[in-house]
This record gives C-alpha cells, structure tokens and sequence, in this order.
C-alpha cells in the first residue's frame, strides 16, 4: 500500500465527499422531503415547492451538480485499475452510464435556477405572473424529464459496475456489498422507468431508499480507494 496523498487516495476522498453531498442535496431538495406534500411528478407541484424555497433550490442545485462531479471524478480512478476481463467490461460500460448521469444531473440542476427564478422574478422584470408560470412549468417538465433519464442511468450505471467490481473485490463484505449495490442499481433503473410511462404512481419513498443505498455504497467504494485497496483490485490474478 502507498503511503502518502496519492491520486487513488485523492480519488477515494472526492468519492467519498461528493456521494455524501449527493446525498444531503438530493433529500435537502424542495417537494422531497422539504414541503413534499405534493406528487413530485406533477409539474405544477414540483415547481410551486422550488419557489417556495427558492433559496434552498438554488444552494442544492448548485451544490448538488458539485458533488455529482467529485463523486464521479472519484469513480474515474476506477478506470485504469480495470483489466480485459468480461466484467471489467461490464464495469466500464457502468462507469459511462454514470458519466451520462453527471450531464443529465448537471441539465437538471440548471433548469432548477431557470424554473425558480422565473416564476420567483417575474414581477420584477416585468413580465406577466400567469405567462411566467407557465413558461415555469414548461421548464420544470423538461427538468423532472431529465431527472428520470438521470435516474435510469444512476440505477444502470450502478448496477454495471457493482457487477463489474464484484469479481475484483476479494470475497467478504465488500463483495457482498457491491452484488447488493448491483440489485438496488436494478430495482431503481426499473423503477425510474415504470415511473417514466406511469404519470400517477408516486414512489418517492422507494426512490429515496434507492439514493440513500446506493449512495452509502459509492462511499465505501471511495473508503477502499482512500485506503489504497484498489490496487488488490488490479491484481489479474484475483
């Protein structure tokens, strides 16, 4: 094992920082469990909750897109440490999936300060309230459209690479851990999807489970990593 900060270490730190900042903005988000008296699905819901915590909206939405971009510049170490194996194939096409989310998430975070701002500002640029509202609510449909593509590829990147790793990862709890990680990646891309073509079914309590699981494991992921184990994972004979 390397002593000192080296990059599997720096690594291993951003993973565990932005999956734990991931987590607090995801659940600190408006219409989750702040003001989520609403179907976050509803456009009109969705978007009255963002105004009425803009402020909160704006800091999650911009610390939100932060910590997506550490968690997955942590998991990019992952990359080199990956053989010719089938599953590390697997793995890799996980680690894109993931890729994919970041941009998704980062649209979305964006469309969060466009909606809010709109409907919040609209008096003082002068702008009609009811057709500023209904711009608002075009944005927020796009945004939670986004959001379901993101959640589709957290759930699919997640399950790519927990399989990917799994024949890595010497046996024990982190093995374990990574076939768990792989099966929540599946329920929650199966969710995200159901979701998707089924407007009235609201599953915010399962998608927060979903987060909070697979979130807790791209922080043991990033453990590993700061410990320096990721070199075992590069040992072709394991």
């Amino acid at each position: 094992m390397q002593s000192g900060w080296t990059a599997q270490k720096a690594s291993g730190a951003a993973l565990i920082v932005g999956a734990l900042g991931m987590l607090v903005t995801y659940l600190l988000r408006p219409g989750l469990l702040i003001d989520g008296g609403g179907d976050s699905n509803r456009f009109a819901d969705a978007l009255r909750a963002s105004a009425q915590n803009s402020e909160l909206s704006h800091i999650t939405a911009t610390a939100g897109f932060i910590a997506t971009v550490l968690m997955v510049s942590g998991l990019l170490q992952i990359w080199p440490l990956l053989g010719n194996r089938a599953s590390d194939a697997i793995a890799r096409w996980g680690l894109v999936f993931l890729l994919v989310t970041v941009v998704a998430s980062a649209i979305a975070h964006g469309l969060t300060h466009i909606a809010t701002h709109t409907v919040t500002h609209a008096a003082d640029a002068g702008v009609d309230q009811l057709r500023a509202n209904l711009v608002a609510v075009t944005i927020e449909g796009s945004k939670i459209g986004i959001r379901l593509v993101a959640a589709t590829t957290l759930g699919l990147g997640t399950l790519g690479l927990a399989l990917g790793l799994a024949r890595r990862i010497p046996a024990g709890g982190s093995r374990t851990a990574a076939f768990v990680a792989a099966a929540v990646g599946l329920i929650g891309a199966v969710v995200a999807i159901v979701q998707g073509h089924v407007h009235d079914l609201d599953v915010k309590a399962i998608q927060i489970i979903l987060v909070v699981l697979i979130d807790l494991w791209f922080v043991l992921l990033g453990v590993s990593l700061f410990r320096g184990e990721g070199e075992a994972w590069a040992d072709e004979s394991s």
